[in-house]
């Protein structure tokens, strides 16, 4: 990370290289991206170290200054808060020399005192740690283990590590440190994980070595180890696991799958389906794989791209512009098919009534309980204003339950006929716009050539309009006095 305030400074991830306009946006992307990390970086300036040793020791010689009330005695970050502060020291997974975890409590200094630096000079107790870290790969350095960049296996030595790679991944070649990441099956290497990933899927998607069985998952990892782990997320969280095909990495919820996506492998958020949370190189091929596999969506307000769901279609229309489509959004009436449910068939109030069809059912509640019912899709209401919301929302653009003349929508047919019966003529055709001389499109009344910006104005205009005004004679000359004259006072 590069020095200076945060307006004018870049800070960068020492594990993936991303770059940052800020230091809150480089510690998050920690936090969901390389938590175990995240865990042995300091507080302060974000640096990564090998063990808590390590970090300690850096924290009391470039750190020592708290300037807020509360800070973490391993990496020592700050806060005003002690509670938020509590949530913090979860992170580090702090066990005492019997493998149990450590009070969070006793893991925060209260800044009102000096901080006391550790005595280094002497041998200190075995301090508690966290889970051991694997580190990149380094030719030529065997002062600790090496790890393997496709199972995360620790190793003793170089050759050990050599050997396992060429034995359970089947690689020609050795990842190296500027390209850590070799594909198992050919043995081709890349810079990034998700240009490895890219690869596999486009290289050797389908091969059963790294492709899930399961029909309604098909997923691809870039190793057999971790096609393995996800076996065991389809018994955990069912048909469509939150598990990411790059990194492997399983998460509890699809908020926390997305939020990693976001920080980790921004550059495949656009490409990632919504429902089955599959991973394709283009829009194009994800549009096909929602048409042909997830075809209706079930949602009131689903994303015609990736098919994710939204409860309102404004968010739904600000999530559309990650796809970086250029078509317009269709209307749900367009593209949502209204399947009816065994339950719709049944009334509520009347367990013994049977019926055969949606509009039976529909006339009974009209009927028998004054009910307000949708006539485009299953819903009914107690009140006429929750159906108008409903339709508004769900409806909007619909011919059966919107005027073509004001664009105006009604909550059923029926009140469409009516409002269409205020119109002076239902057959009239919209007037098309014209270009005025200050190049505005405006709708403009033949009779007096009075403009109005909207159609509807247009037409309301025209139920009252008898043509161009009459001009008005000029008044008489005054008097020295300043009184006119008329002549009807003659």
């Amino acid at each position: 990370m590069q020095g200076g305030s945060d307006f004018d400074s870049v800070f960068a991830c020492e594990i993936c290289t991303r770059e940052f306009g800020d230091r809150a946006s480089l510690w998050l992307h920690m936090v969901h991206g390389h938590k175990e990390e995240a865990a042995l970086s300091c507080g302060n300036c974000l640096k990564v170290f090998r063990d808590n040793l390590s970090l300690l020791k850096h924290v009391e010689e470039e750190h020592p200054t708290m300037q807020r009330r509360y800070s973490c005695q391993v990496c020592g970050r700050q806060h005003d808060s002690r509670k938020k502060l509590m949530k913090h020291v979860a992170i580090h997974n702090l066990h005492d020399q019997y493998g149990k975890p450590l009070d969070p409590g006793t893991m925060i200094n209260t800044n009102n005192q000096p901080r006391r630096a550790p005595a280094f000079n002497t041998p200190p107790p075995a301090p508690p740690t966290t889970r051991p870290v694997p580190p990149l790969y380094s030719p030529g350095d065997k002062s600790f283990a090496v790890g393997c960049q496709l199972c995360a296996k620790l190793f003793p030595s170089e050759d050990a590590l050599l050997k396992h790679i060429s034995v359970m991944h089947h690689a020609t070649a050795p990842a190296t440190p500027s390209m850590p990441y070799a594909c198992e099956l050919c043995g081709v290497t890349y810079t990034t994980r998700t240009e490895r990933w890219n690869h596999m899927f486009q290289e050797h998607g389908g091969d059963e070595k790294i492709t899930c069985p399961q029909t309604q998952c098909g997923k691809v990892f870039v190793s057999s180890v971790l096609l393995q782990e996800h076996a065991a997320h389809h018994t955990e969280q069912g048909d469509y696991p939150n598990t990411c095909e790059i990194c492997g990495k399983m998460w509890k919820s699809r908020v926390e799958y997305f939020k990693h996506v976001m920080g980790v492998h921004p550059y495949c958020l656009p490409n990632v389906c919504g429902i089955c949370l599959k991973i394709f190189l283009s829009v194009a091929d994800l549009r096909e794989h929602v048409k042909s596999k997830h075809w209706p969506l079930d949602s009131d307000h689903s994303c015609d791209v990736c098919g994710r769901a939204y409860t309102k279609r404004s968010k739904m229309a600000r999530h559309r512009e990650i796809h970086n489509v250029t078509d317009d959004i269709p209307l749900p009436s367009m593209y949502r098919v209204f399947k009816p449910k065994p339950d719709d068939m049944k009334c509520e109030l009347c367990p013994d009534l049977q019926v055969d069809t949606m509009e039976a059912i529909k006339e009974h509640r009209k009927t028998e309980h004054a009910m307000y019912v949708c006539d485009l899709c299953p819903k009914y209401y107690s009140r006429s204003t929750h159906l108008w919301k409903h339709v508004n929302r769900v409806h909007k653009g619909h011919p059966d339950v919107t005027c073509r003349i004001c664009s105006k929508v009604s909550s059923s047919r029926g009140h469409l006929e009516k409002h269409l019966i205020a119109h002076d003529n239902p057959n009239t055709e919209v007037d098309e716009p014209q270009m005025n001389e200050f190049g505005e499109s405006v709708h403009i009344c033949h009779l007096c050539q009075k403009q109005f910006k909207q159609n509807w104005l247009l037409q309301k205009h025209k139920k009252t309009c008898k043509g161009p005004k009459r001009p008005t004679s000029p008044l008489p000359e005054p008097d020295e006095d300043g009184i006119f004259e008329l002549s009807w006072m003659d």
